[in-house]
């Protein structure tokens, strides 16, 4: 740790926010390379799912610094995201400030996943699940929320193992806490539609994180199923 860090350490978490985000450097904005681990692959796989589905607006859990919320934002959809550390949310709050279709909370994901789903009303969202940060793993209940509500809603969860390619990487925080595809099983939720990203982690650009799409609809599975970015996941629990 240099001096500048140690510094740096003892200030405020939303003072020290605020510093990132004026004096910052290109690491400070784009700590992963860029929206969505750096992958060009997930890039693209997001963009189709999008367009695809057809979403009235997207939730994001996890803004982190808000790289990847920007490149959400340019869908000219509403977007909320939630980030619960005090540093960050200041960071992305001021990044995101003039991104009029942005809505950027200081909150666990679990309390606003639930005032969102409770008052759809029809509509369906796209949600980019990516809370989970070493011993916060909110994503059983973030799960239960979205897909037992009975919307169109379709999920992209980061850093999640792709069982058959060791090309990509995933968190694995424990026994029972890893995410994998045995991790969503054992969530309460009704039959749902998985798919892994098509592209070989081998192929893939960045941090080389690994993905998997979700949704409880037929029909969303069936816009799914037709993007040549994804390819069915084999699983215990579908329709």
């Amino acid at each position: 740790m240099t001096p500048k860090q140690f510094l740096l350490g003892l200030l405020p978490a939303t003072t020290r926010g605020s510093l990132e985000y004026h004096f910052g450097s290109h690491h400070h904005f784009y700590p992963w390379g860029g929206a969505m681990n750096g992958q060009a692959a997930r890039l693209e796989l997001a963009r189709s799912v999008i367009r695809a589905t057809a979403p009235q607006m997207i939730v994001e859990t996890g803004t982190y610094r808000g790289t990847t919320t920007e490149f959400l934002c340019d869908f000219d959809l509403p977007v909320t995201t939630v980030e619960i550390h005090p540093r960050f949310f200041t960071f992305a709050r001021l990044r995101l400030q003039r991104r009029a279709t942005c809505q950027v909370l200081q909150s666990s994901s679990v309390p606003v996943l639930r005032g969102i789903t409770a008052t759809l009303a029809g509509r369906h969202a796209f949600y980019y699940l990516d809370s989970h940060w070493e011993k916060h793993l909110p994503l059983r209940e973030e799960l239960e929320l979205i897909l037992t509500e009975g919307s169109e809603a379709v999920v992209l969860i980061d850093d999640f193992k792709v069982a058959d390619d060791d090309g990509y990487g995933f968190d694995d925080y424990g026994p029972g806490q890893a995410l994998t595809m045995d991790y969503v099983r054992a969530c309460s939720l009704p039959p749902f539609h998985a798919f892994y990203p098509s592209v070989p982690g081998r192929e893939e650009t960045g941090y080389r994180r690994g993905c998997v799409v979700l949704t409880a609809s037929a029909a969303q599975a069936a816009k799914l199923g037709a993007l040549p970015m994804l390819r069915a996941a084999p699983h215990s629990r579908g329709a």
